[in-house]
C-alpha cells in the first residue's frame, strides 16, 4: 500500500464523498508535457468559489505524491501573477501551521519568509510551467517531504487552498472547497520508527522525521542513520543559539551513567542583549536530547536565561545523573533522571 492509497476527497458543502483519482502513470516521473496532459484529462477538478474566475485546477495522486495542475486564465498576465497553494492538516495540533508554496509562469517561486514553510519542503516540490497569451499553466508534484505536520493518531485530513488574484477555493476562515481524507496507517507507514504515545503530530524531513507534543520543540526525532549531535541539529533545522554569545557555560555533549549520549542545545532569544537590561519578552531554553541509535528523545526543556531566573552560570551532571543548573542570581534548580527524562526535584538558593 502506498502513502496515498485509499485517498478520499470530500467536497465541502454537503457534496458526496468521492475517491481522488489515482494516476499510476504519473508515478516515478517528473512533471512534463505528458504528465501535465494526463492530469488535465483525468484529475479531479478544483475551482475558485464562485467558479470561473482567474484559474482552475486538477488534483490527483500517484504513488506517495500529490499532483496538482493550476491553469491561470487571465485577460493580461505578467510575471507578478503568482498562484499560492497552501497545504494544511486541520487536526495536526496547535503547534503547527500549513505550508504555502508560490508558483508563477516560470515555475516554483521562492516562498515568502513566513517562518513556517521550511526551505527543504519548498525545494522538494517539482514543477513544470508553460506560459500562454492569456495566463500560464503549472504542474506540481508534492512528495511527503513537502507536506506540513500531520496528526500522529486518529484520522488524517488534508486541506488544499489555491489563491490567484484574490480568487480562491477557500472561504474567509481558510476552509477549502475540497478536503482530502487519508487513511492514517497508510500515511504513517513511511515512519522510520514507532514514535512514543505522547507524540501528537509528525513532520517529514529530508533525512528523517520529527514528532511533536504540546510544545514548540520536537519531542522525538528519527533519522535514516545513527544520530550524532550534527545530524540531530540538521534534522531539527532550528536557529540554535551559540552558548558563548549568550554567556552561558554549556557542554553540548554529555552522557548518562549507562553511556547514552546527551545533546544540549539553546533555543529561543537572549533576553540580555544590553548590559543591565532584560527584555521580558525573550528567554533562552535549554533543550536536551538523549540519542538512541537512529532516534532521539527530548528529555529536558527548561529556561536558562530569563528575567525571572536570570542567566545560568553553571550546568553540572554528576555520576548519578543528577543535573544542577545554577544561576547568576543565586538560584539553583536540580533535576533527577527518571526512566526517560529529567524531573525537577528542587528549586532553591545556593
Amino acid at each position: 500500500m502506498t502513502v496515498w492509497g485509499w485517498l478520499l476527497v470530500t467536497l465541502v458543502g454537503g457534496a458526496p464523498v468521492s475517491r481522488l483519482p489515482e494516476l499510476a502513470e504519473l508515478g516515478g516521473h517528473l512533471p512534463d508535457r505528458a504528465t501535465s496532459a494526463l492530469l488535465e484529462a483525468r484529475g479531479m477538478p478544483l475551482e475558485p468559489v464562485p467558479p470561473g474566475k482567474f484559474w482552475k485546477a486538477r488534483i490527483a495522486r500517484a504513488g506517495d505524491s500529490i499532483w496538482l495542475r493550476v491553469d491561470a486564465e487571465l485577460p493580461s498576465s505578467t510575471l507578478e501573477d503568482v498562484a499560492t497553494v497552501t497545504l494544511f492538516f486541520p487536526q495536526k495540533g496547535s503547534t503547527a501551521s500549513g505550508y504555502s508554496f508560490r508558483f508563477g509562469s516560470d515555475g516554483r517561486r521562492s516562498s515568502t519568509d513566513d517562518g513556517v514553510t521550511p526551505k527543504s519542503a519548498e525545494l522538494s516540490v517539482k514543477t513544470r510551467a508553460t506560459r500562454g497569451e492569456h495566463g500560464f499553466s503549472v504542474t506540481a508534484a508534492f512528495p511527503p517531504a513537502a507536506l506540513p505536520r500531520f496528526p500522529a493518531q486518529g484520522n488524517v485530513n488534508l486541506e488544499l487552498c489555491v489563491q490567484l488574484r484574490g480568487a480562491t477555493n477557500c472561504d474567509n476562515g481558510g476552509r477549502p472547497s475540497v478536503s482530502a481524507s487519508l487513511p492514517a496507517e497508510a500515511l504513517r507507514q513511511k515512519l522510520l520508527a514507532t514514535p512514543p504515545a505522547s507524540i501528537l503530530s509528525l513532520e517529514a524531513r529530508p533525512s528523517g522525521w520529527l514528532g511533536f507534543g504540546g510544545s514548540r520543540s520536537a519531542e522525538w526525532v528519527a533519522g535514516k542513520e545513527p544520530l550524532n549531535a550534527e545530524l540531530l541539529k540538521a534534522l531539527l533545522a532550528e536557529p540554535w543559539v551559540d552558548p558563548a554569545s549568550a554567556r552561558i557555560a554549556l557542554s553540548e555533549r554529555m552522557q548518562l551513567p549507562g553511556g547514552s549520549p546527551l545533546v544540549a542545545l539553546l533555543a529561543g532569544a537572549n533576553p540580555f542583549t544590553e548590559e543591565g537590561h532584560c527584555d521580558s519578552g525573550r528567554r533562552l531554553q535549554l533543550v536536551i536530547y538523549r540519542l538512541k541509535g537512529k532516534t532521539a528523545d527530548r528529555v529536558l526543556d527548561w529556561p536558562v536565561s530569563s528575567c525571572a531566573l536570570g542567566r545560568a552560570s553553571s550546568l553540572q551532571l554528576d555520576d548519578e545523573a543528577t543535573l544542577t543548573v545554577g544561576y547568576e542570581s543565586g538560584a539553583t534548580v536540580t533535576f533527577a533522571w527518571t526512566q526517560d527524562h529529567f524531573e525537577r526535584t528542587q528549586l532553591g538558593m545556593r
